[in-house]
């Protein structure tokens, strides 16, 4: 069995997906609750410490529930935290829950395809999951900085995540959705895309900032065959967000794109 589940598969363009944002709207939490919240957050701070890792209190949308349709994908959002993450994924709270009562993060992640047909793929030197593991480029997305005039935009999420790891700049209304999934590993939510870029993989390479958390990043052919045989080859490898979306790539290619 895979780490991710499929929720809802494309393609849909930017204009095709619309967002309702409730702020304020969180998760259900039992006023009994026996688990210490505070604990499980230190616990993590002083982990990150040792291994050098960033992690840090952001201000995140939650993905309170999503209808896709032909044509549309809608999502509705509220509020959660990075810390409502890091205490309701931990199989001390997360087991024997409900979704409701998960921090339940939507986060982003992109298949970037050069000049010579080739993804782009990454390994992360301080990230607070997934660290080492292979993983296209992505993060959640944050309430500060991801809010345009309609409301929370993934797609500039999207192009600022880019824009931090590898200094290169995408319009938001260029990515193309290839589905929506859920990280079963870290439990949490995320949007496939992927865009094309008129550079090539040695370009690219030069772009990436000395401040990046990027700790080595790759490219590899986009064809599906070889797609296919690098998530055999790299099964457990992979983050599950990151093997979602080349699978996904992957069969949006042999669908004739």
């Amino acid at each position: 069995m895979h780490d991710y589940a499929i929720l809802a598969q494309g393609p849909y363009r930017a204009d095709q997906v619309t967002i309702s944002y409730m702020p304020g709207a969180r998760r259900i939490t039992r006023p009994d609750d026996q688990v210490d919240a505070g604990r499980i957050w230190q616990d993590a701070l002083d982990q990150a410490r040792r291994v050098g890792t960033s992690l840090y209190d952001g201000q995140l949308f939650r993905l309170m529930s999503f209808e896709p349709h032909p044509e549309q994908l809608c999502l509705r959002l509220g509020d959660t935290s990075y810390r409502e993450y890091v205490v309701t994924r931990s199989p001390e709270y997360c087991r024997g829950r409900a979704k409701d009562e998960l921090a339940e993060p939507l986060a982003v992640c992109t298949a970037i395809i050069t000049r010579e047909d080739r993804v782009l793929v990454e390994r992360r030197q301080r990230s607070e999951v997934g660290i080492g593991r292979y993983h296209v480029i992505g993060g959640f997305l944050e309430r500060d900085k991801d809010i345009g005039p309609l409301g929370p935009d993934p797609f500039q999420a999207m192009a600022r995540e880019i824009r931090e790891e590898i200094d290169l700049e995408i319009a938001p209304r260029d990515f193309v959705v290839l589905g929506l999934v859920y990280d079963r590993r870290t439990p949490h939510p995320e949007l496939c895309l992927t865009v094309s870029t008129q550079l090539s993989f040695a370009e690219v390479v030069r772009r990436v900032p000395r401040e990046s958390e990027v700790l080595q990043i790759e490219s590899i052919d986009a064809k599906p065959t070889a797609l296919s045989s690098f998530l055999a080859a790299n099964h457990g490898n992979l983050t599950p967000t990151g093997a979602a979306c080349l699978a996904l790539y992957a069969a949006w290619r042999e669908a004739g794109n």
